[in-house]
């Protein structure tokens, strides 16, 4: 049973009011929820089934933020399967390779417990996608140098 995903999902709308649901295939969830947390942009519940003997991955995300997720993962060559918020991504990131510059280089930000438990099983397990997570803070929210 999961007991983290209702608690997730109540966070993201006490933060963010309302939701938005992402799809995919291909790349595991913590791949995509380290690329999006470079941008700040965090998962708040996370899912998967299988349809047509495919496994679709799937995410909430902050509604206000969810075209720039879009277009994000389009870049980085997510293949998205939910209709897409502004269909004009596709095409916008066709003319680009790769993910856009990251805006705090490629640390991570952690906003839910779903990228807490990402976090602690890509650590057990060994397999982190490269992303380094963002340093642990101190009193006064500044950097703590060294682990």
């Amino acid at each position: 049973m999961d007991i983290i995903s209702p608690f997730a999902t109540l966070i993201g709308l006490a933060k963010h009011g309302r939701l938005h649901r992402i799809e995919w295939v291909g790349w595991n969830g913590y791949r995509v929820s380290s690329l999006l947390r470079t941008y700040r942009i965090h998962f708040y519940e996370v899912g998967m089934y299988t349809r047509n003997g495919e496994t679709i991955r799937w995410a909430n995300i902050n509604r206000k933020q969810a075209a720039w997720a879009e277009y994000i993962l389009l870049r980085a060559g997510v293949p998205l399967v939910n209709k897409l918020i502004d269909p004009r991504n596709r095409e916008r990131a066709e003319r680009h390779a790769g993910a856009p510059p990251a805006w705090d280089g490629k640390k991570k930000h952690t906003a839910s417990p779903v990228e807490v438990i990402f976090d602690a099983i890509a650590w057990a397990t060994g397999h982190g996608d490269g992303l380094q997570p963002a340093a642990p803070r101190g009193k006064a929210g500044k950097e703590r140098k060294g682990r």
